[in-house]
């Protein structure tokens, strides 16, 4: 009998996307590109930043709360947000979230989701709960299992985020 290195899984085998969470944030500027979110490794938590308001809040992803903003003068962006790829895949590349534009940049209206190189799932901001053409900016956590979304929440009459999982 051998021991061998343990296998880990990295990724997990998603195909579908559903809401999980919707949640205000105050801090949120209502302009394209300016707010960033990043998953820690084990995806308990997520780090919601924005560009005009400095503001860097957790967001908790198993009790879903908001804490409140830490507020700085650095400058944590390394030039646009929209530029900072590598919150838009996976850990192994298998997952990639973007952006769709259906007017001009930058009003997105909806969300691609690829997984393998196949697009799996297209959410409209109506989808999302979202205003129209009032999709900010996505991000997808290590293993494709969430995806958040920026943009001005309808029912909230205010901007916010939209947390999906996968199934």
């Amino acid at each position: 009998m051998g021991f061998g290195t343990p296998t880990v899984e990295l990724e997990g085998n998603y195909s579908t996307w559903t809401l999980y969470d919707t949640f205000q944030d105050n801090d949120a500027s209502n302009a394209g590109l300016r707010q960033e979110a990043i998953f820690n490794g084990k995806e308990t938590t997520i780090s919601l930043l924005d560009i005009y308001s400095y503001m860097i809040k957790t967001y908790t992803i198993t009790t879903k709360t908001l804490s409140s903003g830490l507020v700085s003068d650095m400058n944590y962006f390394d030039g646009d947000s929209y530029l900072i790829n590598e919150k838009k895949v996976s850990v192994q590349q298998t997952y990639l979230v973007v952006m769709g534009v259906t007017t001009t940049f930058p009003n997105f209206s909806k969300i691609y989701i690829v997984k393998g190189g196949a697009l799996v799932q297209t959410l409209t901001n109506s989808d999302l709960g979202i205003a129209a053409n009032s999709i900010r900016n996505v991000a997808i956590s290590p293993s494709g299992k969430y995806i958040i979304v920026s943009g001005y929440i309808v029912a909230l009459a205010a901007m916010g985020w939209v947390v999906l999982v996968g199934s």
